[in-house]
């Protein structure tokens, strides 16, 4: 198997590598990131206003795809620290303290993939419950793009086959005779 790596996912595929990410998920996750931005994909984190606009409509959405960061309206649930029976309580309240004050500085978030489909953002995958901006290279955030891309891909295939329905006028069926040999 030939593997192509432009400059853009190998200097991602290192960061991921860096920071500990096995090469398998590094790889996965930079060339996810690298179609996204092909797609002219946004992560949008600021003005509200913008959230309803059509791409190219506002700096904030270029293309037809995005992710949005949305504060989380259901209360945090940290009982998971409760199944840590490999620490004394004496850590796991510690740790319960320090995690609820990154709760109250930074705020707990969902990451919401959505594609433009001609009129409306649709919803293409979430995850909620990162604190702060802890979906930053979580796995989460590649998982949600790719998610989102496949999404909008499949969008973009049914609008074919209902073109083609709606106007088999403008379609004619392309055959392939493989029996005649080219040489170069």
């Amino acid at each position: 198997m030939d593997i192509v790596l432009n400059k853009t996912v190998l200097s991602e595929y290192r960061r991921l590598r860096k920071l500990g990410w096995a090469a398998k998920w590094a790889y996965v996750s930079a060339r996810t990131k690298a179609a996204w931005d092909t797609m002219d994909g946004f992560v949008f984190d600021g003005d509200e206003r913008s959230l309803s606009m059509a791409p190219g409509e506002s700096i904030y959405t270029p293309g037809p795809v995005r992710l949005i960061l949305k504060l989380e309206e259901d209360a945090y649930d940290d009982s998971y620290v409760d199944t840590w029976d490999d620490l004394s309580e004496q850590k796991r309240e510690k740790y319960r303290k320090d995690l609820w004050d990154r709760v109250e500085r930074d705020g707990v978030w969902g990451l919401v993939g959505e594609y433009w489909d001609g009129s409306e953002w649709v919803h293409a995958d979430s995850c909620w419950g990162f604190i702060g901006d802890d979906w930053k290279d979580s796995g989460y955030d590649t998982d949600i793009m790719a998610m989102t891309i496949s999404a909008y891909s499949d969008h973009l295939e049914t609008q074919a086959r209902e073109f083609e329905t709606e106007r088999p006028d403008m379609y004619e069926e392309v055959v392939h005779d493989h029996t005649t040999e080219h040489s170069c």
